[in-house]
């Protein structure tokens, strides 16, 4: 869970009994939300149901459901409004750094207060692989995605775009994050299934989902597959003959087809070590750097774990940034793992492989940040 994160318990009657271990119901105020904190930091639980309007948490419960809202942001979204609490503007930071001290680096650090150091639009794409808050690992503790979007609001250009990686519930979470930037999600079908210890109750998981944000159209280079051609011939246009004479059109195809929104690529493991239980394949990554970006471009991952997504950037040719907390360490090996040290690892080999093809993007050795 983050740490700058401020807690306050409101206890129901009804929320004891479905969990008696839990002292009540845990309120969580992010960064966004600590006005509203503040107007009510001295109230105690009787206050604090008449402010939500109700002395029932699953009354609570299928308020939020009805709304689309997970209950914690639909309590803070009702306070607010009940209180009369505007909604904090953004904070804009002006950082004195540029770009270029960022670029090629992996950092190690929180990835809010890093990205608070990022120039204003001076981020092509940002391709993360957000924890999904799905187990009860530390690892996979959500980040507060308010606070995220406060940032990558600002860093990224108005014709940038951000990719972020989810499944199930956290799909829907990160889809009603910001409704206004959400256009639509790309569906990746795995090679391997999981959930293996529920398969006599649940189908296997295979698949999970790219959501894709932008202010304005971003770059799009469709990347095309091939098939069989075809020619079906002459037929009337679609779009023509309402206020006069048919023409006809050719329809016919060389076999590119336009990519879908499903695409297959294999699981991390086929393409080598695996350093981390939710480590991304490459090709994935350079799918979605390839179709959004191009040479040069700037690919920000501020939760890069292994370094997948920067492995991706480096093999297209684009400028990278990672940040990464590297703090578990040890997750599900027995050998402690030092991330931003398999990240330069990977990227050292990946600068290789690229410049074997004859390109010069990084003609010079990028010391690492710790």
């Amino acid at each position: 869970m983050a740490t700058n994160q401020i807690f306050k318990a409101v206890y129901f009657s009804d929320y004891k009994v479905a969990n008696p271990k839990a002292k009540g119901f845990i309120l969580a105020f992010g960064e966004r939300n600590k006005d509203v904190y503040k107007s009510i930091a001295d109230f105690g639980s009787n206050e604090l149901r008449n402010l939500l309007g109700t002395n029932s948490y699953l009354e609570l419960e299928q308020r939020a459901e009805q709304e689309g809202l997970p209950v914690n942001t639909y309590c803070l979204w009702y306070l607010r409004k009940n209180l009369g609490v505007e909604e904090p503007r953004p904070v804009v930071v002006r950082s004195k750094k540029t770009i270029a001290k960022f670029e090629n680096q992996v950092i190690q650090g929180d990835c809010l207060k890093v990205m608070s150091d990022i120039p204003s639009k001076s981020v092509d794409m940002i391709l993360c692989d957000l924890p999904y808050g799905m187990t009860q690992n530390h690892w996979d503790s959500v980040i507060p995605l308010d606070e995220l979007w406060v940032h990558y609001e600002r860093i990224v250009k108005d014709n940038g775009v951000v990719a972020l990686t989810g499944q199930g519930l956290f799909t829907a979470k990160l889809m009603l994050s910001n409704p206004k930037l959400f256009k639509y999600k790309i569906t990746w079908v795995k090679s391997k299934p999981t959930n293996f210890l529920n398969a006599k109750k649940q189908p296997l998981r295979k698949h999970e989902d790219i959501c894709i944000f932008y202010k304005n159209q971003p770059a799009y280079n469709p990347q095309m597959t091939y098939g069989e051609p075809y020619n079906k011939g002459f037929r009337k246009d679609q779009f023509t003959g309402s206020y006069g004479d048919f023409k006809t059109v050719e329809v016919k195809s060389n076999g590119e087809r336009y990519p879908t929104d499903v695409v297959y690529f294999k699981t991390a493991e086929s393409e080598g070590e695996v350093y981390h239980p939710t480590q991304k394949p490459v090709e994935l990554g350079r799918y979605l750097v390839r179709t959004f970006t191009k040479e040069g471009d700037v690919v920000l991952d501020n939760t890069c774990g292994s370094g997948s997504f920067l492995v991706s950037a480096v093999l297209e040719g684009r400028k990278f940034i990672g940040i990464e907390k590297n703090q578990e360490v040890y997750l599900f090996k027995k050998n402690k793992i030092d991330y931003i040290e398999v990240s330069k690892q990977r990227i050292q080999e990946a600068k290789a492989e690229y410049k074997a093809t004859g390109n010069t993007l990084f003609k010079s050795h990028q010391k690492v940040l710790l």
